[in-house]
């Protein structure tokens, strides 16, 4: 899926006792990961969900805050008019961001679809037109610089969503816009529509990329991939 040049290191619990992170939240299943991470936020809130090493450094997010920002990230991009029905493309190296972007399209009812960030243009334009995807959220300038090179044969490609903003302060193009930008739509969107988020929905599309032929579909339903994680 991503890159490996980060080293993350994430925690995944499940409990049949979970209470409701609070009121905005519908009653909490295990079978998709943002139901997880929400039943996680309310029981364990304050316990370390997701660490990353960063120039030697490690950050850590709680549950609490893993669940806050994937419900920020939610509703910015229903605010941008990601809806039920849509994939989301997802680029870059293992980071907290891009994990998060999985869980809050899945909370919209969208499809998160994961690529490689060196994938070459054709792959990506096979799977972006195949897939019908609309928005895609990536790690750098390096993968923005991809998406607007290919841009004009994706035919529904509009919104490009970046997290790493060096190199990019002087972007001007109108598909492109910051994740801390998304977060304060979401923010203000969610401040308007509190019940919004639902995160019992949907499941994962993964592409295989094969050398000598078009990329692999393979759709996988929510409760295989919240298996294998509890597995391992």
């Amino acid at each position: 899926m991503f890159g490996a040049n980060h080293i993350l290191s994430i925690a995944c619990h499940g409990s049949a006792d979970a209470k409701v992170l609070d009121s905005s939240i519908p009653s909490l299943g295990e079978d998709t990961l943002s139901s997880l991470i929400f039943k996680n936020a309310a029981v364990r809130g304050t316990k370390t969900a997701i660490r990353e090493k960063d120039l030697g450094i490690w950050q850590s997010w709680s549950w609490a805050d893993v669940a806050e920002e994937v419900k920020l990230l939610a509703g910015g991009l229903a605010a941008k008019g990601f809806s039920r029905g849509n994939n989301l493309a997802i680029i870059g190296d293992n980071r907290p961001r891009l994990y998060w972007s999985f869980a809050a399209s899945q909370s919209l009812g969208g499809v998160p679809v994961p690529l490689y960030q060196d994938a070459i243009a054709d792959e990506m334009i096979y799977v972006f037109n195949d897939a019908e995807i609309e928005f895609a959220i990536v790690e750098d300038q390096e993968q923005v610089d991809k998406l607007l090179e290919i841009m004009p044969q994706c035919d529904k490609l509009r919104c490009i969503i970046y997290d790493d903003p060096r190199g990019m302060r002087h972007y001007d193009h109108p598909a492109v816009v910051a994740f801390e930008d998304v977060r304060e739509l979401g923010l203000k969107f969610l401040s308007e529509q509190p019940a919004f988020v639902n995160p019992n929905l949907t499941n994962v599309i993964l592409m295989t990329f094969r050398s000598s032929s078009t990329p692999l579909v393979q759709p996988v339903s929510p409760k295989v991939y919240v298996s294998h994680t509890k597995r391992v």
